[in-house]
């Protein structure tokens, strides 16, 4: 069906009310001289996103929203709380809202504050479940047969493959077969280091929630950090995920050599260190010593993966001549949803 005003011409039946109205928001937007027709005043805008609310599913509103933003110049409608109520929350929205959030008067900073915390919570959802069975399922398979005292007990492991052996008349289990870790068997330092240039953003929402569901689990030693130009370690992962979104400045270059350099002297144990270096490649700093880096913690044992791009939403965009560069150097070089990443942990998690 398309929508439209019948032209002195055309013949057929009027619009009715309800399709009236849904040509008028449309119209609004993608018609001649949108920005007249919709105007940037609080009360226009606010008719026009509850019309759009009322009259399309949520994954439309928040293509339509996108494209009000891109064609109008609309970035300032996030700067009223009234407006920001009535936005449907999705991943790039807040991510418009990360970036614009110093622009943000005191009054609107705790109703952005709460679309956040929304998509957030919608992110967890969706990835806390794999990324605990990729670590239980790591965890399993390190698991082995040992004599009591010979290394440290994997006790759910025992007692389920023990449980036949339970004495009633004694009202205990006496294992026959035990199973544990190795002792010095140990899961890898796990260190995310995120991109947090403008174009990253999205990418860094899901890397703080993996990295605080990670660091939520007593198996792993986590630790996250953030590049442009500058440098912000946000610890070993273990605040809550929207403080952390709130306390990073995003935007700017990027320097990833610098990034790399200052993760070098965070790892407790380069050997045992599983490095996830998530960004597009478009170095600003000095790519030679980049490189020059990247060898380095590889010849200590470093295991490297860039991931190019960490959500679900099209092919990223990047450098594909640091893209070669690296790959040469055995560092693995792909976008990559969370799903995957979980996969991804269960793996190399797993090598001993």
């Amino acid at each position: 069906m398309v929508l439209g005003a019948l032209g002195p011409n055309d013949s057929g039946n009027p619009l009715n009310p309800k399709l009236k109205a849904i040509d008028e928001l449309l119209k609004a937007l993608y018609g001649d001289n949108p920005s007249e027709k919709l105007g940037r005043k609080t009360p226009s805008l606010r008719k026009w996103l509850e019309g759009i609310r009322r009259h399309f599913p949520p994954e439309v509103v928040g293509v339509l929203q996108r494209d009000a933003f891109e064609r109008m110049g609309l970035r300032e409608m996030l700067l009223e709380p009234e407006l920001l109520e009535k936005l449907e929350p999705s991943i790039s929205l807040v991510a418009d809202v990360l970036l614009l959030r110093e622009a943000m008067p005191e009054k609107t900073k705790s109703t952005a504050r709460k679309l956040v915390e929304m998509i957030v919570q919608e992110i967890e959802r969706k990835i806390r479940y794999p990324l605990v069975a990729a670590v239980q399922k790591s965890k399993t398979s390190l698991s082995m047969p040992i004599e009591p005292g010979a290394g440290r007990i994997d006790w759910d492991r025992t007692i389920r493959n023990n449980l036949k052996h339970y004495q009633t008349a004694l009202g205990t289990l006496i294992p026959e077969k035990w199973f544990g870790y190795r002792k010095g068997l140990r899961f890898p330092e796990v260190c995310i280091v995120v991109d947090k240039s403008e174009s990253m953003v999205e990418s860094a929402m899901y890397a703080v929630v993996i990295g605080s569901v990670l660091a939520s689990l007593r198996s792993l030693r986590t630790h996250l950090i953030f590049f442009d130009t500058e440098i912000v370690d946000a610890g070993l992962g273990h605040e809550d995920p929207v403080d952390v979104l709130f306390s990073i400045p995003f935007g700017g270059g990027s320097d990833i050599a610098s990034a790399l350099a200052y993760l070098g002297e965070q790892l407790h144990d380069p050997s045992g260190g599983l490095v996830f270096l998530i960004t597009d490649l478009y170095e600003g700093g000095d790519e030679s010593r980049m490189m020059e880096i990247v060898r380095q913690l590889r010849a200590q044992g470093v295991r490297m993966f860039c991931l190019l791009s960490l959500h679900d939403s099209g092919k990223p965009d990047y450098h594909h001549g640091m893209a070669e560069a690296l790959e040469a150097e055995g560092v693995p070089c792909f976008p990559c949803s969370p799903d995957q990443f979980a996969d991804l942990l269960t793996v190399e998690l797993a090598k001993r």
